[in-house]
């Protein structure tokens, strides 16, 4: 009998989670129900870099300004959790989405895993850009990038300055070997003065490796290094110390993902993008590969962010030369500014980027 119940909890979760996955974009509409005159809500699907790509395109009026929103992980899409974000800024700006090589509804089991290098992921960024500025009419877009996609954007707007209006970099990339030992430090630290036992033995089993080690042992980087930035208030989030059941139902219940969009981004087709990319993150320090920029820089960080370090990326806006520059430090995020404080991050964006 429990057998036959668990069953059918399973067949009714399955059909609610169909139901729940229409796959398409949501139109803007006014209070008649009318689709509003000059919007866009689309799933675009485009040949970038060779294969198919999808992103997702949204703003109130097609003439405004737009903004390509390039995701972290590497692999990890944001679209689900941008809901208060979007609420606040689709009015003024329009938004891409994109779902990057490889990931989220960009996902393909026929992709072959050696073109995910930097190079043609800067090169894919490029070939989405001028999409948009087609699409659009517009000369230069703005360029948006969190965490991995800050770490791409920074190569993007070094290569091709001339396509960008302005960048915004989120949890901004600098140097992310000396990132990870302040975060290791930090945590140990912080688990002798609380006498986590547990969270200090599994620290400890790392103590013999150098920075770089640390930075590049898939051991540390998703285990006791995942694990304890969360668990004290500075990584993913700063007050949330357990999202990630509230962020699995957001992608549960994102009306533009079809079933198949939230089968992969659970990680139940298995996900090998993130394994090939990171190691490339820590092996270039853009405090001295890219140490100016031709194109406005706009950087906000998390206070509390340990994930890519704040310290560190107030340094890097420091030395960093660029026609203009500003740096803002939001008080009760960590790595996740977008979703911790999305009126504010929108307040910052609406007046910066004019």
């Amino acid at each position: 009998m429990l057998l036959i119940y668990l069953a059918g909890v399973f067949a009714v979760a399955v059909v609610a989670l169909f139901v729940l996955s229409p796959g398409n974009a949501k139109p803007f509409t006014d209070e008649s129900g009318n689709v509003v005159a000059g919007s866009v809500a689309e799933i675009a699907s485009v040949e970038i870099g060779g294969i198919t790509q999808k992103m997702i395109i949204r703003g109130e009026n097609e003439k405004n300004p737009v903004i390509l929103f390039l995701h972290g992980g590497p692999g990890s899409p944001e679209y689900p959790f941008t809901v208060e974000l979007r609420t606040q800024l689709e009015q003024d700006f329009t938004f891409c989405w994109w779902e990057q090589r490889g990931v989220g509804m960009s996902y393909s089991k026929d992709l072959d895993i050696e073109t995910m290098t930097l190079e043609q992921m800067v090169s894919d960024t490029v070939e989405v850009t001028n999409y948009l500025r087609e699409k659009f009419g517009q000369e230069k877009i703005y360029l948006m990038g969190h965490s991995w996609g800050s770490f791409l954007g920074m190569n993007v707007i070094h290569d091709s300055p001339q396509l960008y209006s302005a960048y915004v970099g989120i949890g901004q990339v600098s140097n992310q070997v000396e990132s990870e030992q302040l975060a290791y430090d930090y945590m140990v630290a912080q688990a002798k003065e609380t006498g986590d036992t547990k969270l200090e033995a599994e620290l400890l089993k790392f103590a013999d490796f150098d920075p770089t080690e640390k930075s590049l042992n898939r051991d540390y980087i998703t285990g006791p290094r995942t694990g304890g930035l969360m668990k004290l208030g500075v990584g993913l989030m700063h007050e949330n110390t357990n999202p990630m059941p509230g962020m699995i139902w957001k992608v549960i219940t994102c009306r533009e993902y079809s079933f198949k969009d939230k089968l992969w981004w659970m990680g139940l087709f298995g996900n090998s993008i993130a394994e090939r990319l990171w190691p490339i993150v820590p092996k270039i320090d853009l405090m001295q590969e890219i140490p100016s920029v031709d194109v406005p820089v706009f950087i906000i960080q998390g206070k509390y962010d340990y994930q890519t370090s704040t310290v560190l990326a107030k340094e890097y806006f420091d030395k960093l030369k660029a026609p203009e520059k500003q740096y803002f430090v939001l008080e009760n995020s960590a790595h996740g500014v977008i979703t911790e404080e999305p009126e504010q991050f929108a307040r910052i964006i609406k007046e910066s980027l004019k």
